[in-house]
């Protein structure tokens, strides 16, 4: 289980993430995986804002989004790098650098799997074809998905205390 932000019990909770690809074909991509996660929640809660555009003067955000070599070469990667005030991480997405290359279906299903991890989701482990998961551990363009089941969001509204 990843360590979660703290937050104020009074104050409704949000996840902030930065786009730091600065690629104008990741970019849109990366604002539509945010947004399935976002439109996830019957109460259209809006749990993940852009950094950028909030104009935030909280700190870090909790997620920073970058392109780099990953390990072993997978699509994309996400690790809690150091903690931060408050006992809250910082959590790297790191996608891989020939991600600009890939459809952008592709690239959407990774960046929203990615968002999940980050929002404190492990995979999905009985994930098929015919039971299609946002989470599987491996993914299989055949039965991609690119936004999360109502299990999934069901699950981070439970973590997060949103409705």
């Amino acid at each position: 289980m990843r360590t979660l932000p703290s937050f104020d019990k009074n104050l409704k909770p949000h996840v902030t993430y930065l786009d730091a690809t600065r690629d104008p074909q990741l970019s849109p991509v990366i604002e539509k995986a945010a947004e399935a996660w976002n439109t996830a929640w019957e109460s259209g809660y809006q749990l993940l804002q852009s950094y950028a555009e909030i104009g935030t003067t909280d700190g870090l955000p909790h997620i920073l989004i970058e392109t780099g070599w990953t390990e072993s070469g997978v699509l994309g990667e996400t690790r809690i790098c150091y903690p931060r005030r408050d006992s809250c991480p910082l959590t790297v997405i790191r996608l891989s650098a020939l991600a600009p290359s890939w459809p952008s279906s592709v690239l959407q299903s990774v960046v929203a799997h990615e968002l999940g991890h980050a929002l404190g989701l492990d995979h999905t482990p009985d994930a098929t074809c015919s039971r299609p998961s946002l989470m599987p551990a491996e993914l299989n363009l055949d039965c991609m998905r690119v936004t999360p089941t109502t299990d999934e969001a069901t699950a981070v509204a439970s973590l997060y205390q949103i409705g």
